[in-house]
């Protein structure tokens, strides 16, 4: 019974709380990418971050009030003939405190791994 009531206390406040998310980026790829972070909720986008070989990490904080109200997108660009053109994105709700790794791959596509303090839901989670 305890644990329930600790764990619905941790529910309770990581919901109602602000959101302080430091999500990292992984290139598993060694082809050049671009990537982008919308958090509509608190009108919050971040620059396209280049990545130029696998292994490189970025990092972005998310900071604000509720900021699982509208869907997280994660989107990527590919070069092609010197262009950057549109070629995955993913959508999910996240809130929290706490962390996120997600890893970018050949295909384009960001996958969510790991996560620690992080609530995930109503997409690819």
């Amino acid at each position: 019974m305890k644990q329930v009531a600790l764990i619905s206390c941790f529910l309770l406040l990581t919901i109602s709380s602000a959101c302080k998310i430091q999500v990292k980026f992984r290139s598993k790829t060694p082809h050049p990418f671009q990537l982008q972070l919308f958090v509509p909720a608190i009108k919050m986008k971040t620059e396209r971050i280049t990545f130029a070989s696998e292994g490189q990490l970025r990092t972005v904080t998310v900071q604000g009030k509720e900021c699982n109200q509208k869907h997280w997108v994660f989107k990527t660009w590919k070069e092609m003939n010197n262009e950057w053109i549109p070629a995955k994105e993913i959508k999910a709700k996240v809130e929290g405190n706490g962390w996120l790794d997600v890893e970018i791959a050949s295909d384009y596509l960001p996958r969510m791994h790991d996560r620690f303090g992080i609530l995930c839901s109503e997409g690819s989670c």
